[in-house]
């Protein structure tokens, strides 16, 4: 399925999408795909801060939409054709990876 969120607050006049099956596979915002599997797209309620998950999506939940990077061994190309978003049935959308933070040891 698909979910549209229309932006509020800082966001007001935005729209989103978020392609589902049992995980949300896709997110787009104003047309554009910002991020795919095997990234994590996480949607959180904004009043509470708990996740919401694919099976209690509501209409009028205000949520806030956070992409994690996944592992870099679902980055290699053997691991994207299981859980890339071709896997998912979008060919035609590539996997484009979430920069990974670096952090420095102290």
């Amino acid at each position: 399925g698909d979910l549209t969120l229309a932006g509020f607050d800082d966001c007001a006049g935005q729209t989103a999408g978020v392609a589902i099956q049992n995980e949300f596979l896709l997110f787009s915002r104003d047309g554009k795909v910002e991020v795919t599997v095997p990234d994590l797209i996480v949607l959180l309620d904004v009043d509470t801060g708990y996740p919401i998950t694919t099976e209690v999506l509501r209409y009028g939940q205000r949520v806030a939409v956070i992409a994690i990077p996944c592992h870099d061994l679902l980055r290699s190309a053997r691991a994207l054709e299981v859980v890339g978003p071709a896997a998912f049935g979008y060919p035609d959308i590539p996997f484009s990876p979430l920069p990974v933070p670096v952090s420095k040891a102290a």
